[in-house]
């Protein structure tokens, strides 16, 4: 950590000459990382990716353990420190070290950047499936015993690449090079069940059958007598997901380009919807089903459409379905699915969940996994503050308002305590934290 005690002439404020120093030893400006560390002890989430990995290190040269090194990443990545870079910058701050079971005021540093990049490229494949399988176990176990409906919502976002990354490729919808991975969201509780690293030049819907095979059955296990339904955006219209649904039972949800043939069943509609805007001046909705047969589908399949007409523009929609039932509440189920969007936003730019600078794709994957690791400690936070005013804030607002904050570490003896701000804001919010993060 760099050291500067020199002093800074401010200037002038209120009358009084004000002088800058960082020479306030044991302090930190991310005392908030305590809180994750409570909630990763409860979720031993952590420790469990550690056991997921084989060391192949030298036990009599080991200086980190691996479930150290792990919660130094995770927790980094959580607090906005995203880059193995940042490592070096933070191996000594009181906190970290706190929340990693090292001793704050010890003169024993955290990894510094090459360790953890070290850890990032030495993992194999076999690691990557059980981390995969760590993470979907923690989200098992998180949720109720009983559960009557499951919804799956998946995603495609791009990680931009500025190097000869592996599987780094130009990404004509994007408009650069990048990485495109892969998410699969909890539609109901916004949960990350997968996250899996593909090529930038892939298209939308590959690898998908392979994460909802190793997922479904995972979740029939759990709950044995639960609907699942699979909510996905146009780009998943294909013949091999639509049979994989119907194959094992899935309910489905799934958006379809226009064309023709269905521009053609569903006019009677659009005309219904601009008269009905022209008769009230705003905008209007009419929605209508009937069968649909593409040439590389095995059979016919059900469509349900919105036609929407107004002043200004036109729009029409289709998804199609194996679900019967009211074709406006239908569509309405569908685009529920577009919470995933913020989701998809609170990984990518709150936890920089598209940093993807190895040039390894494992390594990649690795760090996709950190991140959804560090997603899972996050949105457990927010789990923790239902009824409080804080349980719709986004991760970057918890972090700055709960999580970036000034502390004064003191150890006396077998205790340490940590001095937080008298006038912090939001003491209600850790008061409530840490009394629902008390071990059971």
């Amino acid at each position: 950590m760099p050291q500067n005690t020199q002093p800074f002439a401010l200037g002038t404020i209120n009358g009084q000459q004000t002088v800058v120093r960082f020479d306030a030893t044991h302090t930190t400006s991310d005392a908030g990382v305590v809180l994750l560390s409570r909630i990763d002890a409860r979720l031993k989430l952590c420790e469990r990716l550690a056991g997921a990995i084989a060391d192949q290190r030298n036990p009599l040269l080991v200086t980190h353990l691996l479930v150290t090194l792990l919660r130094q990443r995770i927790f980094q990545i959580a607090m906005g420190w995203e880059d193995c870079d940042d490592g070096d910058l933070l191996r000594s701050d009181p906190a970290l070290k706190l929340a990693c079971d090292r001793q704050p005021a010890s003169n024993e540093p955290l990894a510094s950047q090459p360790t953890l990049s070290r850890l990032e490229n030495a993992v194999t494949d076999a690691d990557l499936a059980r981390l995969s399988d760590v993470l979907l176990d923690q989200y098992l176990e998180r949720q109720p015993r009983r559960r009557r409906l499951i919804v799956i919502d998946a995603d495609v976002t791009d990680a931009e690449t500025h190097g000869h990354q592996e599987l780094s490729a130009f990404n004509t919808y994007y408009g650069h090079t990048c990485l495109t991975p892969l998410l699969v969201f909890d539609g109901t509780t916004g949960d990350l069940l997968s996250v899996a690293m593909r090529p930038g030049n892939a298209s939308t819907g590959d690898g998908l059958v392979e994460q909802l095979g190793r997922i479904v059955p995972r979740l029939r296990q759990r709950w044995p007598g639960a609907r699942i339904l699979v909510r996905l955006d146009s780009g998943f219209d294909w013949p091999s997901i639509f049979d994989f649904c119907e194959t094992n039972g899935l309910e489905y949800l799934i958006a379809m380009k226009n064309n023709k043939v269905l521009e053609r069943m569903a006019a009677t509609s659009m005309r219904d919807a601009r008269y009905l805007a022209d008769q009230s001046g705003e905008q209007r909705q009419v929605f209508g089903y009937g069968t649909y047969q593409s040439r590389s589908w095995s059979h016919v399949r059900r469509v349900v459409w919105k036609a929407e007409a107004g002043p200004y523009a036109t729009d029409q929609r289709y998804v199609i379905t194996n679900l019967l039932g009211v074709p406006s509440q239908l569509y309405r189920r569908y685009s529920q699915r577009g919470q995933s969007e913020n989701w998809i936003k609170g990984f990518k730019r709150a936890l920089k969940g598209n940093r993807m600078s190895c040039h390894k794709a494992s390594a990649n994957q690795f760090r996709l996994l950190l991140h959804a690791a560090a997603y899972a400690l996050m949105l457990a936070l927010q789990e923790n503050l239902t009824e409080t005013e804080a349980a719709c804030w986004q991760f970057d607002t918890l972090r700055i308002r709960l999580l970036k904050v000034g502390g004064w570490i003191h150890q006396a003896g077998r205790r340490t305590i940590l001095h937080l701000a008298a006038s912090h804001p939001h003491q209600d919010l850790w008061a409530c934290l840490i009394r629902r993060l008390q071990p059971a």
